[in-house]
């Protein structure tokens, strides 16, 4: 049975039950480890070496939006190992039975800042499944909320990266851009989450894409003023450019992982890949 996992110089090694000694593993070995699976999500590190102690972090603590428990284990200067105990708030929602009106009330809240993407994908599961055609107008109009919903994430991540980086005045204002679409948003769609607009079959209200776009251009030309100045700014990217660095052997290769993340990442955060 394993029982630990970690990580050490770009390897992986796993932990058998009453064994002290790590052993070498690939991801391909992983994947074929059926005593693994069990343990894919929630894991023990175990570290060794001479004062090296662990520690909890969260819960619940500043700086993280959601309740995660990490458990870290450092010599005094570096973390050495971490793993993450993500499931304090798992949401299971059951709509099986359910009326598909109040399946689509259940979907949009379950993960509030993408409730377009949630709704979008389960509406079109049962127009799909169901054979409805939906209007050209409405396939659009569901393309502007995702879109406007992926501008708000977008912002609200590079916030993050600000505040991580002691760049406060560049978090406040990139704050108030990300207000500024939700508010936007919740003028052309009626709620700043797009609650209520997916129904099978179409959308709740028709939308008026030209002040929509006029808006966005202005919150457009005021970020790219920002990211201009933290792209000069030399004490910003020294503080990023080796935080959370994603290797570019990772990011190429194959697998779900890397696909995703190229999926999504905006060309302005590629300065965070390591060369």
């Amino acid at each position: 049975m394993v029982e630990g996992l970690f990580y050490k110089d770009g390897k992986q090694y796993i932990i058998l039950r009453g064994s002290d000694s790590p052993q070498s593993v690939s991801e391909e070995d992983l994947n074929h480890l059926d005593q693994w699976n069990s343990l894919r999500t929630e894991f023990e590190h175990k570290t060794g070496g001479e004062n090296t102690m662990g520690f909890d972090y969260g819960p619940s603590m500043g700086g993280v939006i959601e309740s995660i428990l990490f458990r870290m284990y450092t010599n005094g200067e570096r973390i050495l190992s971490m793993s993450a105990y993500p499931r304090f708030k798992e949401r299971i929602i059951n709509i099986s039975g359910e009326h598909v009106d109040n399946a689509i009330l259940k979907i949009e809240r379950f993960n509030g800042f993408h409730s377009a993407s949630y709704s979008t994908l389960f509406c079109r599961s049962i127009e799909q499944s169901l054979k409805i055609k939906t209007a050209k107008s409405t396939n659009l109009t569901r393309v502007l909320m995702m879109e406007m919903e992926r501008i708000a994430s977008h912002l609200f991540v590079i916030t993050r990266l600000c505040e991580g980086a002691s760049q406060n005045i560049a978090a406040f204002h990139l704050n108030a851009l990300r207000e500024r679409v939700l508010r936007l948003i919740s003028k052309a769609f009626g709620h700043r989450y797009f609650f209520g607009m997916n129904v099978i079959g179409g959308t709740s209200r028709e939308i008026h894409i030209d002040h929509i776009a006029v808006e966005i251009r202005k919150v457009v030309e005021e970020f790219n003023d920002i990211l201009k100045l933290l792209s000069s700014s030399r004490i910003f990217i020294d503080r990023i450019q080796r935080t959370c660095a994603i290797d570019r052997p990772w990011l190429c290769g194959p697998g779900p992982k890397g696909q995703q993340v190229r999926n999504t990442m905006p060309d302005y955060l590629i300065h965070i890949i390591r060369e």
